[in-house]
């Protein structure tokens, strides 16, 4: 639907001009702050592996396609080469009552244990499954302001990078974080 000038006091033979315009809604902006983050975690890190969570911010990765340029007499011509993924980094706020921050470092525990120093303990795929430090999926939806999902960005193969706290200030008024790096095989966008 686009822009109708009969709709809504727009055309003035014969409405009332008290009425308001009609504005439509169908052009506005995806609003930044309305998203949650969906894990189907590997096993043993969540008691049923379905961690669903309020981010704080998410920086969605996008995809480099490097350019091959090729030379011919007077002219360079450029050609589509590989593909570079960018790495996906999430800001968590630390909640009490799931214990997020304890959650996402057992994950991160999957990978390299600061304790005993073993690294990448489960990263075998046990003859062609998927590798039991990845999170099978991660969906991350885009919500309208009625709450209802508008599109998804769908993350297959999901592994965190890395896991930082942020800083314990007694000077600052804001909620303390989590920040994770997260590396992944496959990515799609779809409509909700």
């Amino acid at each position: 639907m686009g822009f109708d000038s009969t709709q809504g006091g727009k055309d003035r033979a014969g409405v009332d001009s008290t009425q308001l315009p009609y504005v439509s809604e169908l052009l506005n902006s995806v609003r930044a702050y309305n998203f949650e983050c969906i894990f189907d975690l590997p096993n043993g890190v969540e008691d049923n592996n379905y961690l669903r969570i309020a981010a704080k911010q998410v920086t969605v990765p996008g995809h480099n396609i490097e350019e091959i340029a090729v030379n011919r007499f007077n002219d360079t011509l450029y050609y589509p080469g590989k593909v570079k993924k960018e790495d996906l980094k999430i800001v968590f706020d630390d909640t009490y009552e799931k214990g997020i921050s304890v959650t996402l470092f057992e994950w991160f525990k999957t990978i390299y244990d600061p304790i005993t120093g073993i690294a990448a303990a489960n990263a075998t795929t046990g003859g062609g499954r998927t590798p039991q430090f990845k999170a099978r999926s991660l969906k991350i939806i885009s919500l309208d302001g009625a709450g209802a999902p508008i599109y998804e960005t769908l993350y297959y193969g999901v592994w965190p990078k890395s896991w930082k706290g942020a800083e314990f200030n007694y000077t600052t008024n804001e909620f303390h974080t989590i920040e994770v790096t997260f590396a992944y095989d496959f990515m799609d966008h779809v409509q909700a």
